[in-house]
């Protein structure tokens, strides 16, 4: 059954909506989300493109689409390149934020995840009530 006893959502998204530079969303994980109306209800408060919804790319990129599958841990051995450029092809192709939803990560996944996002982003906002951190892609070259 579909919870509809909570419509609030994370502050997070308010504090997203708010950044004056431009970008679309990554929400991790990438895969459906297990809930219905999932990404795309937090999206009317944010009001920022995302894969899932109002899907938005710039140009195709398979270098970015192979850099997802690996932020998921779905395609490590194939992942020929370092994570610093799967990350200047997201802001190339219009990508800048992750929204993390912690709860929805398993252990090695949320290990993994949080390593990528230390080393080439910085933290926007962060809900440990609901478990979800935003984070922006910043210049991959420092």
């Amino acid at each position: 059954p579909i919870d509809r006893t909570r419509t609030a959502l994370s502050p997070v998204y308010e504090v997203l909506r708010n950044v004056p530079r431009e970008g679309a969303v990554i929400d991790v994980p990438v895969r459906e989300h297990p809930q219905v109306g999932g990404y795309v209800y937090p999206q009317v408060v944010h009001e920022r493109p995302i894969i899932i919804g109002r899907v938005y790319f710039r140009s195709g990129s398979g270098q970015a689409t192979k850099f997802i599958l690996y932020l998921e841990l779905r395609n490590e051995e194939e992942y020929d390149m370092e994570p610093i450029m799967g990350m200047t092809e997201l802001l190339g192709v219009g990508f800048r934020f992750f929204v993390i939803h912690w709860n929805w990560l398993d252990e090695d996944m949320a290990g993994h995840v949080r390593r990528l996002m230390e080393q080439f982003c910085t933290v926007l906002a962060d809900d440990p009530q609901d478990n979800i951190t935003v984070y922006e892609i910043v210049n991959p070259a420092r």
